[in-house]
């Protein structure tokens, strides 16, 4: 949805799931909801699946640790700070795919104490 009436623009197969441009991202809602339901053949999606607005939605990658919450449950931004080059969603740590330029998502110590803390957890 847009904020303003006079800035509409349509959501069609070409603009919906766009991808991160630089810093920027090419969207065509405010919301970030031309982000959901994304087929891998246009973005990525997260491993993520959320109720939203109560509807199960899978959500782009690009969207996730973003300062914006889309899931009912806030689970979006589940995200783990690994020093000051790399966030990740926390369903990214420890699956044996680097996700952070030096592969700190995946070193056996964070990995250990991490899973760890995740065991124990009762949320």
């Amino acid at each position: 949805s847009l904020r303003n009436r006079n800035d509409t623009r349509s959501l069609n197969s070409r603009n919906k799931c766009g991808v991160l441009q630089g810093n920027l991202f090419k969207r065509v809602c405010d919301d970030f909801r031309d982000q959901m339901n994304c087929s891998k053949g246009i973005s990525l999606i997260s491993p993520l699946i959320c109720d939203v607005d109560g509807y199960p939605t899978t959500l782009s990658e690009y969207v996730l640790c973003k300062n914006l919450t889309l899931c009912d449950d806030g689970l979006d931004m589940k995200c783990v700070g690994l020093g000051q080059s790399c966030t990740i969603h926390k369903h990214r740590m420890c699956d044996e795919i680097d996700d952070c330029p030096l592969g700190d998502d995946e070193s056996n110590q964070i990995c250990r104490n991490y899973l760890h803390k995740e065991a124990f957890k009762t949320e």
